[in-house]
């Protein structure tokens, strides 16, 4: 359980397997690719604050309440955001700056815990998604960030 991140146009994967009677069966589904991250923390943050922006929120967190009256905060909840060549620019000034302006408080299905690994780790990949992604917006290309966890 956690953070899975996927980005770049949409694609279609197959996923083959096997069924308790021996059958094989192939599914396919659409997911962006070709890029793929596990518990970025703050590349999460980027995109929630892009998020929050189109959508006009104040706050990151919803609120819950259970049958027992029982308060819980979660990170908004969102799966997909298509980028603008405007993000990748802030996306690519956030690498840069080693994701200075996005700590992640998100908690630890997230990867908080050890955000400031993740952004050295990944810096390599965030550059090479920035520069895949000005090609494909150039080439008329739609670009997504999805995320679930």
């Amino acid at each position: 359980m956690g953070l899975d991140q996927y980005a770049g146009t949409i694609r279609t994967q197959t996923y083959e397997y096997t069924t308790p009677t021996g059958e094989t069966k192939v599914d396919e589904y659409q997911t962006a690719g070709p890029f793929q991250w596990r518990k970025h923390a703050r590349l999460q943050e980027f995109m929630n604050s892009i998020y929050m922006k189109r959508n006009k929120l104040q706050s990151k967190w919803e609120t819950e309440e259970d049958s027992n009256g029982q308060r819980w905060s979660n990170p908004i909840s969102w799966e997909s955001i298509e980028l603008k060549s405007e993000d990748i620019d802030e996306l690519e000034k956030a690498i840069n700056s080693g994701y200075s302006e996005y700590f992640c408080d998100g908690g630890f299905f997230w990867g908080h815990q050890f955000q400031e690994a993740a952004v050295k780790d990944y810096k390599e990949k965030d550059l090479e998604f920035v520069q895949f992604a000005r090609e494909a917006l150039a080439d008329g290309e739609t670009v997504v960030y999805e995320c679930s966890w």
